[in-house]
């Protein structure tokens, strides 16, 4: 088997997986870092995963760590966002220290908040082809609330915030 054991690990630098050619598996990772980011618990991050670098079983988790320039541009684009939940994950203790609820899953969208009280962060997630208008019930979001990455402000009406979630991507109200 090449998937696992002696032969995968043998066979690792015939067929080492390269950079990706599309936004799709970074859109996806960005997806990830959203949910370990707005989650309890301590964020656990590889070296290299907070802008999607390339690696697969022992030896080649080990790869030598590229920095700036030698990012492209999807990289680029995913480590600034990495550094955006960071930020907003140190500021906002809510999510470090609140509680969960999930508000609504489909099979392609999955919505929940962290309250404690003093705030509540809203994170929604779409991982369809499409985007997704979502009615998120919220009885203690603030009247305006502001998604994290587009700055877009979203009105509280009728206790409940109307979204539209791109396709393959989240959106964290505060």
């Amino acid at each position: 088997s090449t998937q696992g054991g002696a032969i995968a690990n043998e066979k690792v630098w015939e067929n080492s997986p390269v950079l990706p050619e599309t936004e799709e598996p970074y859109k996806r990772l960005h997806l990830a870092h959203i949910f370990l980011m707005t989650t309890l618990g301590i964020p656990s991050i590889y070296q290299g995963d907070e802008f999607g670098m390339p690696g697969a079983n022992d030896p080649d988790n080990r790869r030598m760590m590229i920095f700036d320039n030698d990012l492209d541009k999807f990289q680029k684009t995913t480590l600034e966002k990495f550094r955006i939940l960071g930020k907003f994950r140190a500021e906002h203790p809510v999510l470090r220290h609140g509680t969960r609820k999930t508000i609504s899953v489909s099979n392609e969208t999955f919505v929940y908040s962290m309250n404690d009280g003093n705030e509540t962060v809203i994170v929604s997630f779409n991982r369809s082809n499409e985007p997704a208008t979502i009615e998120i019930p919220c009885q203690s979001c603030r009247k305006t609330m502001t998604e994290l990455f587009t700055k877009k402000e979203f009105s509280l009406k009728e206790n409940s915030i109307k979204i539209t979630v791109e396709a393959q991507s989240g959106a964290v109200l505060y």
